[in-house]
């Protein structure tokens, strides 16, 4: 759990360019693209990945992100 929260909880962005193709909150430290979702958000193979944490008392922290395709 983090320090100083009450419950972990993650934003979790699918971004193709400047659109985001999903967003879901994650309550533990993993998220999964399944091939379903993948198909689902019509992506080429080529996305990115960015996570940020959720602070009851400040908000969305930072995002980070990860590349994925070529």
């Amino acid at each position: 759990m983090p320090l100083g929260e009450e419950h972990q909880a993650y934003v979790v962005q699918v971004r193709s360019g400047d659109r985001v193709l999903r967003e879901e909150i994650a309550t533990t430290p993993e998220w999964t693209y399944s091939a379903a979702k993948r198909n689902e958000d019509g992506t080429d193979g080529r996305f990115v990945i960015e996570v940020a944490q959720l602070s009851a008392r400040y908000g969305t922290g930072p995002f980070t992100n990860v590349k994925v395709g070529d």
